[in-house]
């Protein structure tokens, strides 16, 4: 893989191939999984992932891939401050029922236990990698699920403060579904 496509996207997907993240299942239309994986995918490819993760990501059940997809697709939404009833209807659309919040807190808590393994993986893998961004960026913003301007007020400021707070300081209004996230 090109160094330079080590993206957020690329190593929140990379994360899902990690057993750690595997006990957080959000659920998958057991019906319509194919369309989910079709959906999730389709999310990821437009937010630039690498070419080389998005094959990986299917497993020995057929709807893992679609769960892998969907778990950074919640990680990737709740990055970027999307308020968790917006995260819900984008990971429920697919479902007859909409309860997803518990499924997308698990999916950030088990990544930000192993996104530094993997952007360590990473920066063995291509050394010349700019990764020192994503680094410090990351865990954050899994932890406190807030975009990456908010970071460095969180690491000042740390829990005494919620998301809450920090998304209101960032931003009078909440992303929007309709166009691409900053990922």
């Amino acid at each position: 893989m090109n160094p330079a496509a080590l993206n957020r996207v690329t190593i929140i997907a990379a994360a899902q191939l990690t057993d750690e993240v595997s006990t957080a299942r959000p659920p998958v239309n057991g019906r319509g999984w194919q369309t989910e994986r079709a959906t999730y995918f389709g999310e990821l490819q437009r937010h630039g992932i690498a070419g080389p993760v998005l094959p990986a990501l299917p497993g020995p059940e057929r709807k893992t891939a679609a769960e892998r997809a969907k778990r950074a697709v919640a990680c990737m939404l709740w990055m970027a401050g999307v308020p968790v009833g917006r995260i819900e209807q984008q990971l429920m659309k697919h479902m007859p029922s909409n309860d997803a919040a518990g499924a997308t807190r698990a999916s950030a808590d088990r990544r930000q236990s192993v996104v530094g393994t993997v952007i360590d993986i990473a920066r063995c893998l291509h050394p010349g990698a700019r990764l020192d961004d994503l680094a410090r960026l990351l865990p954050v913003q899994l932890e406190f699920g807030i975009p990456a301007e908010s970071v460095p007020l969180a690491q000042r400021a740390g829990a005494p403060l919620t998301r809450t707070d920090y998304l209101g300081l960032a931003s009078p209004e909440p992303p929007s579904l309709a166009r691409p996230e900053p990922w």
